[in-house]
């Protein structure tokens, strides 16, 4: 058998399924004929606790980017935000929408990212949380301000990050 603390061969040690197991996400990005396919492959040895870690990471600090952008510019300019996409909605300008980015997802997704990265107490979950939250977020801006292309991008590296975070032991 075994020795304890270590993982059987040909087991990611992150996740305990097949290194040779491969995740395809495809979804329709921006306003393209084609569709684009993230693929995670976990040949390392630690490869979806890298994914996780990386997309948290990333997500968050464009998010902060973004969000303090439109913050610092609430008629839009800087990010080419149109402010005729938040007519209908309970925003008169993109200060509280970029707010809300910086903070809530961006402050989720760098936070969860920094727990995993520590391997912290419930890190598994709180990373299955802070994609979830990212999902709802896009569809929440789906609803209020329509279809745009980033949604759906994002939507995919939160969806990516449930479900990596799923397969991940506790």
């Amino acid at each position: 058998g075994n020795s304890a603390g270590r993982t059987p061969a040909g087991l990611c040690p992150c996740c305990l399924k097949p290194r040779s197991v491969t995740v395809v996400v495809e979804g329709f990005l921006f306003g393209t004929e084609g569709y684009t396919q993230m693929r995670v492959d976990q040949e390392s040895p630690s490869g979806c606790y890298r994914v996780v870690v990386g997309l948290e990471l990333f997500t968050g600090v464009a998010a902060i980017i973004g969000g303090l952008l439109l913050v610092i510019s609430p008629s839009g300019t800087i990010l080419h935000a149109r402010p005729s996409a938040l007519n209908g909605t309970p925003f008169s300008d993109w200060r509280v929408p970029g707010l809300l980015l910086a903070t809530l997802v961006g402050g989720g997704l760098l936070g969860a990212g920094l727990w995993q990265r520590r391997r912290g107490s419930h890190a598994r979950d709180l990373s299955m949380f802070a994609g979830g939250g990212l999902i709802a977020f896009e569809a929440a801006e789906l609803a209020w301000i329509g279809f745009q292309p980033l949604e759906a991008l994002f939507g995919v590296v939160g969806a990516a990050i449930v479900v990596l975070s799923r397969q991940m032991r506790r």
